[in-house]
């Protein structure tokens, strides 16, 4: 399985456009998973609550190792908190299938949240039924020296 992660533009990403990125596509026979969602790349994340948001926040601030993680625009997305859910909820509605399903995980507790994705991904697994490929007659019996 191939996880992609989708952190902030470095190096030759700058180059490019902001949604590049994000479609990229797994090597034939892997299955990807994003560990972050894909509206993320057009909004911002936002699946913790207003509270945990403000926590989170305030940490950044005061703790120094993670001051590099803060940005004052932060504090003015924070204000948008009202239309961003509905943002949210729209561009759910709208674009999840049955096929391409949106799964909104609660990121307050980051082991419920590890746990939700490890469920999701376990369910879609056992969905798929994945199966090896079959074997290349030419390799048994081969011995590796």
């Amino acid at each position: 399985m191939h996880v992609t992660s989708v952190k902030t533009p470095a190096g030759s990403e700058l180059q490019h456009a902001h949604l590049r990125r994000v479609h990229a596509k797994p090597m034939c026979g892997k299955i990807g998973v994003w560990n972050r969602s894909h509206y993320k790349d057009v909004l911002i994340n936002l699946h913790v609550s207003k509270d945990e948001q403000r926590v989170r926040l305030q940490s950044r601030v005061d703790d120094p190792t993670k001051r590099w993680k803060f940005r004052t625009g932060d504090l003015e997305d924070r204000k948008l908190w009202p239309q961003l859910m509905k943002a949210d909820e729209v561009a759910f509605s709208e674009t999840s299938t049955e096929n391409a399903p949106w799964f909104v995980v609660p990121a307050d507790r980051k082991w419920v949240r590890d746990l939700c994705v490890a469920r999701i991904v376990h369910d879609a697994l056992v969905t798929m039924n994945p199966v090896l490929p079959p074997d290349d007659p030419t390799v048994a019996g081969t011995v590796v020296v």
